[in-house]
């Protein structure tokens, strides 16, 4: 996880699925600090299901109740076709690339 006084960067790999979601989930709130922006890096993620798609928003939503922000970045053709079914390509802040510096 990469972070300055103002923004964190976590990195995500694998799949982001039921396996997973307990952790991840854990991770990401855990990131989520008032004021802070969370940017997940999604270029190692190869597939996202429903679990997974509700840990990100979950973050989401908490980064918002916080003051804070929540963007994905790099998100792959398999990714981004699973959120633009699901409808949530534009829910979420999708950054082509993550932040610099981090």
């Amino acid at each position: 996880m990469g972070e300055d006084e103002t923004r964190r960067v976590v990195t995500l790999h694998g799949d982001i699925d039921f396996s997973s979601a307990t952790e991840i989930r854990a991770l990401l709130l855990g990131g989520v600090e008032s004021g802070r922006e969370l940017c997940v890096d999604m270029s190692e993620v190869s597939y996202v299901d429903s679990a997974g798609i509700a840990c990100l928003l979950e973050s989401q939503y908490a980064a918002s109740a916080k003051g804070g922000s929540f963007s994905l970045a790099n998100v792959g053709d398999a990714v981004m076709h699973t959120l633009g079914n699901a409808r949530l390509e534009n829910v979420f802040t999708i950054l082509e690339t993550r932040p610099p510096g981090q």
